[in-house]
């Protein structure tokens, strides 16, 4: 997306042209720019990570937008996908998208979305013991995820914060060793760590000190070879500033160096990659003066 004077540009198309060839409003979405973003996180793995005999997995961040168009450019791609809801992992699957690439992790996930879930074949983060139960009950068996809550959240409002003392998201980790048991006495057994702990978080050692945690709390759980981040990687809404992965990844390459059990990292991003690239295109229709305040109708 490029601004010259008073004209915006998505590729080489002039927005108002297209608005002269489209009824308004509409969004419109730079793909090349996804696609950009997308593989800017590519190389930085392929830089810090996969060197170290590990794997990164990207995982886009659905409840960010779920267009259609978007889901099968990061699928062609080779992004794995997070949904927060069955209709995410339908959505995602009617684009094409191999189950075994569709993570789903929410609170308040009935027995109902947990069949969906087990039906499709999809990964699945359970966010409560009453998940893992659901779980049992419809008789699921094989490998999970288990989201933690870490005792500490951040986001750029505290409404966007899902870490921390009672919060709704997540296992409280003094619950875990007893879950953890109870899915190994149903052949179900904890593969993954998970946390999310806010949107819109522009400190990389924000994420680092979440995975600090879940390395620690992974060397009691014997089953565990994965640790899932979550999203929540920002851009400012004031100026041009990103979340700095350049620095993130360098980072975390130190710290999972000589972490040998553990052979994937996950991260989920969202804002990250689609939110600079979507424009909401409106035609104005009247203005109105209203003493010293002029109002502008679309």
């Amino acid at each position: 997306m490029r601004i010259m004077g008073s004209r915006i540009f998505i590729g080489e198309r002039d927005l108002y042209e297209i608005a002269k060839e489209l009824d308004t409003p509409f969004y419109i979405y730079d793909l090349e720019d996804i696609e950009r973003r997308f593989m800017f996180l590519k190389m930085l793995s392929e830089r810090y990570i996969e060197g170290l005999g590990k794997k990164l997995i990207i995982l886009y961040a659905l409840k960010a937008n779920s267009n259609p168009h978007i889901i099968s450019l990061l699928k062609d791609l080779g992004s794995g996908f997070d949904a927060s809801s069955p209709g995410e992992v339908l959505q995602a699957r009617i684009c094409g998208v191999d189950p075994s690439r569709i993570y789903l992790t929410a609170p308040g996930l009935s027995k109902k979305d947990l069949e969906i879930a087990y039906r499709e074949k999809i990964n699945i983060n359970i966010d409560s013991e009453t998940q893992l139960r659901y779980l049992i009950d419809i008789g699921f068996e094989g490998e999970i995820g288990i989201r933690i809550n870490p005792g500490f959240g951040e986001g750029f409002h505290e409404y966007t914060t899902t870490g921390g003392k009672y919060s709704k998201f997540g296992l409280p980790i003094e619950k875990l060793r007893d879950v953890v048991e109870l899915a190994k006495k149903s052949n179900i057994f904890v593969k993954r760590l998970h946390a999310h702990i806010g949107s819109g978080i522009m400190d990389p050692n924000t994420h680092i000190r979440v995975l600090e945690k879940l390395l620690e709390v992974s060397r009691n759980i014997e089953s565990v070879e994965e640790i899932d981040l979550g999203g929540g990687f920002g851009i400012s809404y004031e100026d041009d500033r990103e979340y700095p992965f350049q620095e993130f990844f360098e980072k975390l390459s130190r710290i999972i160096r000589d972490e040998d059990k553990i052979t994937k990292i996950l991260i989920e991003p969202g804002r990250f990659l689609v939110a600079r690239a979507g424009v909401l295109v409106a035609r104005v229709t009247d203005l109105k003066d209203y003493g010293d305040k002029k109002i502008v109708i679309l």
